[in-house]
């Protein structure tokens, strides 16, 4: 990931959040979640650091962030497309996490390999079929 300055911004109370993010070139992108929402991105927008700073990837979401992306670009109607398909697997590590994090129980290698074949199989990668 190319030089991004992440501002997480929480509310006093808790029930809303923000992030900021400054690009090399000065330029800023930033998303206000509103209290449904604050939690689950607050953790996810850390995820993604998280995962995409240690494996070292650089066309995750931080990535394309850097690359000029902004937060409406990754939602309907899509401005930019979909996530490029050849884009470093962040989200569906970052997917994962979330998934388990909403479990109530930690999840097996099984259930991580279908959750992955159904992300593949999504983006059209060939072979990508759900184990049974």
């Amino acid at each position: 990931m190319r030089s991004l300055l992440l501002r997480f911004k929480k509310h006093p109370a808790g029930h809303a959040a923000a992030l900021a993010c400054t690009r090399p070139d000065g330029s800023v992108t930033w998303q206000r979640q509103r209290p449904r929402h604050a939690a689950f991105f607050t953790r996810h927008d850390l995820t993604h650091y998280a995962v995409e700073t240690v494996l070292a990837y650089r066309r995750g979401f931080f990535g394309l962030i850097a690359d000029g992306w902004n937060f409406d670009d990754f939602g309907h109607p899509w401005p930019r497309g979909p996530i490029p398909a050849d884009a470093d697997p962040a989200e569906l590590i970052v997917g994962f996490f979330d998934a388990e994090r909403t479990s109530p129980t930690p999840w097996s290698a099984e259930d991580f390999n279908r959750y992955a074949a159904g992300c593949f199989a999504s983006l059209g990668v060939p072979g990508a079929a759900p184990p049974p």
